[in-house]
């Protein structure tokens, strides 16, 4: 008897669970065109990226220059973490 509750407590959910889906993906269809319009502009984005890639560099920007700067930058910022973890360890309380 408790596998026929059971079974018809699983089949209640999943009917319901289909009923909430279908009426998130009726509330959200308007939401779909904007959607696609950001996508659409994404995309745009995207296939301007060697044109902005091109312009970046006749400034004089070198990828290599900004990734060396970050690798020192994260560095420094451990270097100063191990030596504020030995400081707050040698503490005394």
């Amino acid at each position: 008897m408790e596998w026929l509750f059971a079974g018809l407590f699983a089949l209640g959910m999943l009917i319901g669970s289909f009923v909430f889906l279908i009426r998130k993906v009726i509330k959200l269809g308007p939401l779909a065109k904007t959607w696609q319009d950001l996508v659409a502009k994404l995309a745009d984005a995207s296939a301007k990226a060697p044109e902005i890639e091109r312009i970046s560099g006749s400034l004089g920007d070198d990828p290599a220059l900004h990734f060396a700067r970050r690798l020192e930058l994260k560095r420094q910022a451990r270097k100063l973490k191990r030596e504020r973890s030995r400081r707050l360890r040698s503490r005394v309380f």
